[in-house]
């Protein structure tokens, strides 16, 4: 979910003078809102999800196939490298990413 909703949902309070709904910042050491989710499943923030949207998905429903080795170049030439101690790499691979079960996998509408 993006990082907004997630913001809604940990300060949405059960009342207009009451505590907050998840109580997780209260209860928890460190403090975390994943008791509205439950520890089974786990919440992911993302920027990369659009406000007002989540991704609902069994991820045991999904695989991702390797279909090469990965290789890996890195770069230490160049006096610029050099000088500041850096260094250059870049990862390739092939990849497929597969569904298993399509129905498990639902983009949720927080709109409400």
């Amino acid at each position: 979910m993006h990082p907004a909703d997630a913001q809604a949902i940990d300060l949405t309070r059960w009342g207009t003078s009451g505590g907050l709904l998840t109580g997780g910042y209260e209860l928890a050491d460190p403090p975390s809102s994943n008791n509205i989710f439950g520890t089974v499943t786990p919440r992911v923030v993302s920027p990369s999800i659009p406000q007002s949207t989540a991704l609902l998905a069994d991820w045991n429903q999904a695989r991702l196939y390797q279909r090469e080795g990965v290789r890996v170049d890195i770069d230490l030439s160049g006096a610029e490298l050099f000088d500041k101690n850096l260094a250059k790499m870049r990862g390739e691979g092939r990849f497929g990413f597969a569904v298993l079960r399509p129905q498990a996998f639902a983009v949720v509408d927080l709109t409400a």
